[in-house]
């Protein structure tokens, strides 16, 4: 999707969840970066003026409190509600974890959430709070797994 990688979980032909990542190195292609440009520009205008603001601060605030290693980035986790609790979120991250394990480069996976009750979900997992801010009074938390090998 757009340069980064999904990763999917399924039951038989049900997608029960999926997770987006960027990987450090993943592709710019020109036709790619210039079309999302175009499109951001097209956006924006239409956005008001507190969502541009809110999304400026929000990469300001992950480039504060990301580390400046390579990392794979968990851009986002969703499971179906129907399927929570049966495993899927684990297996994603689980994955998650592989890829950056089988990375050459990469150190970790990174991730934030504003979700405070998926905070115990990534300790969990084994990742810990790297750092805490918030946006526009909303809290966030950045946590990190380091890759075992």
């Amino acid at each position: 999707v757009m340069g980064q990688d999904v990763l999917a979980a399924f039951n038989g032909d049900e997608l029960l969840g999926c997770s987006i990542l960027r990987l450090p190195d993943s592709p710019e292609e020109p036709d790619v970066k210039e079309r999302l440009e175009r499109e951001w520009e097209e956006c924006s205008q239409d956005f008001a003026k507190v969502s541009n603001e809110r999304f400026g601060i929000y990469s300001e605030t992950q480039d504060r409190c990301t580390p400046n290693n390579d990392h794979v980035y968990l851009v986002a986790l969703a499971v179906k509600p129907e399927a929570q609790g049966l495993g899927a979120g684990r297996a994603l991250i689980e994955a998650t974890s592989a890829v950056a394990e089988n990375h050459p480069t990469a150190k970790s996976v990174v991730l934030d959430t504003e979700n405070p009750s998926n905070v115990a979900i990534y300790e969990h997992c084994g990742y810990k709070v790297i750092a805490e801010d918030t946006l526009a009074d909303l809290p966030v938390w950045f946590l990190e797994r380091p890759n075992k090998s």
